[in-house]
Order: C-alpha cells, then sequence, then structure tokens
C-alpha cells in the first residue's frame, strides 16, 4: 500500500505543488517513518525507557476451615491461580514494569504471597474421603514401621 500512494504521490508531484499535495508528502513520510523505524534510526540508544505498570494488593481473612477438594467438598476460592490460602488472615501483594533500551526489552512481575500455615483434613473426613475412592488410607499420625524396617528410624 505504501509503494502504491508513493508512486501517485510521484505521478502527482509534477502536476500538481498544491497546500494539499503538500499535506498528503507530509503524511505520507510521517507514516513512513513510523513503520519504518528501526529500519531509518536504527534503534537509538537515546529512546530508552523505564515504567511502572501495576500494582495490587489482596487482603483475605478466612474464619472456619477452608475447603481445598474441589472433586468432593468444594473450593473456597476458585481460578485464584493456585495461591495459598488458610485459616486467618491472608496477602497477596505485587506489582509489575518493564524496561527498554533500543530493541531490547525486559518485563518483571513479582508477588508476595502470604498465607498461615495449614493443617489438613481431620482424620475422619480424610478416612471417609478415601473410602468414596476407593483407596486404602493411612494414617500419618499412627503410621508405625514393621518389625525389621530399619531403614528410616534414627539411632
Amino acid at each position: 500500500m505504501l509503494q502504491d500512494v508513493n508512486n501517485h504521490l510521484e505521478k502527482d508531484s509534477t502536476e500538481h505543488s498544491s497546500p494539499a499535495y503538500e499535506q498528503a508528502e507530509k503524511i505520507f513520510a510521517s507514516l513512513v517513518e513510523e513503520l519504518h523505524y528501526d529500519r531509518q534510526k536504527n534503534c537509538l540508544i537515546s529512546d530508552d525507557s523505564t515504567r511502572f505498570e501495576s500494582a495490587y494488593t489482596s487482603a483475605r481473612v478466612i474464619s472456619g476451615t477452608p475447603l481445598r477438594d474441589s472433586y468432593h467438598l468444594g473450593s473456597t476460592f476458585i481460578n485464584d491461580y493456585g495461591r495459598p490460602y488458610s485459616h486467618g488472615f491472608n496477602n497477596y501483594t505485587g506489582l509489575s514494569g518493564y524496561a527498554s533500551r533500543g530493541r531490547y526489552l525486559i518485563y518483571a512481575r513479582g508477588e508476595f504471597q502470604g498465607a498461615p500455615s495449614a493443617t489438613g483434613y481431620s482424620v475422619a473426613l480424610a478416612e471417609e474421603l478415601s473410602k468414596i475412592d476407593a483407596i486404602n488410607f493411612i494414617d500419618p499420625n499412627r503410621a508405625a514401621l514393621l518389625p525389621g524396617d530399619y531403614s528410616s528410624r534414627a539411632y
């Protein structure tokens, strides 16, 4: 399209020298400069930029036992990017931004995720869910080594 417009302007340059033609030439030159910037100016180093893009924080307080098993029981939060959560105060704070120099660009996004330590489901509930799924349940609190199994005992 640019080549067609250029040919049209060159053909009309011999016939017209009006203010409208001069304005069309200026618009065309600006457009070519914008679209072919890296070829004409070779990505000048003086075109550096650093931008702060966003900052956010989300504070949540959960009272009671949060649900984490969407297959059986449901979930307290859905579509939350797998962030940790537990009973009590939960905080998610993040920011993003980028910096560029010439043709190089670096983008960074970081997030702090804070949640209290969590306990699992009660033994009774875990046993019930194991029965529903038809798998064996091993209580980690009562698991004992078999006689003769010395591989993980401390001496």
